[in-house]
């Protein structure tokens, strides 16, 4: 059980990052490699709330003196946007480039003039992405040519995750076995209603849902690839969990803690 003391501050814009050391060396290196090499433009490409955002923060400080950010909160729809990239610095920071287009007749003008101002431009440009636009419209524009340097943000381990959401809370966290614990089931049935309509009624129909996570901590020692027992603690335990349930991606774990965890 975790102490209800814990819960998400709501500006994290002073915090750390977690799991993304290496991308950030990454990025630094090719902004170094600037003058003796030229530009290489660069496309960040994430899952949604993968934390592409909060890279791109750090990567701002880098070279403030030279570095201007274009944050795309909507849909952009006039050309305030080029007046902004024309007025910016040498680095130029753009994040959400998914919001350049629209799956529609016309739709495309606004990311096509984006890659052309790109193309004929001297700036250096470290975009995001969100991964299925960039794989959609890497089938129609020549994306790659355009950045060079792609990419792709890793998912977080239990660890990474656990020093983010620690590091994010307002107090003190303590982690303690309850006394009596219920064990989860592994099997559980969920009902789904389904019409039927020649009988003109809805049936509901019992349908399996597996919890895997149950099923793994309930298997012998010598099914988990060692025969020594390993004794985890319970922080580890809920953390773990966490990593079970959001699948590594950062935004998702502080949904599912701030769900799961009562304010005081």
């Amino acid at each position: 059980m975790v102490s209800a003391q814990c819960v998400i501050r709501e500006d994290d814009s002073y915090q750390e990052l977690y799991g993304f050391d290496e991308t950030l060396k990454t990025i630094k290196e090719s902004i170094d490699k600037l003058q003796i090499e030229g530009r290489s433009n660069i496309a960040i490409v994430s899952e949604p709330f993968s934390g592409s955002s909060e890279l791109l923060g750090k990567v701002a400080g880098i070279r403030p003196e030279n570095t201007s950010k274009i944050y795309l909160r909507g849909l952009v729809k006039d050309k305030t946007l080029f007046e902004a990239l024309a007025k910016s610095g040498g680095i130029v920071l753009v994040d959400n480039c998914h919001f350049l287009y629209t799956r529609k007749i016309g739709g495309f003008q606004m990311l096509d003039n984006f890659l052309n101002f790109i193309a004929s431009s001297s700036k250096t440009f470290i975009t995001t992405w969100n991964i299925y636009s960039w794989n959609y419209l890497s089938t129609l524009f020549p994306l790659q040519q355009i950045f060079p340097l792609k990419i792709e943000l890793p998912k977080l381990n239990s660890q990474d995750l656990k020093g983010m959401i620690m590091s994010s809370c307002e107090w003190e966290m303590s982690f303690e076995e309850e006394q009596t614990i219920q064990e989860e089931k592994i099997l559980q049935f969920t009902r789904i209603p389904i019409e039927v309509k020649p009988l003109k009624r809805t049936l509901q129909v019992p349908v399996p849902a597996f919890d895997y996570t149950a099923l793994k901590s309930r298997l012998p020692d010598r099914f988990k690839g060692s025969n020594k027992k390993e004794t985890i603690s319970v922080e580890d335990k809920v953390f773990n969990r966490l990593l079970d349930h959001s699948e590594g991606n950062p935004g998702a774990a502080k949904a599912i803690w701030m769900r799961s965890v009562s304010r005081a």
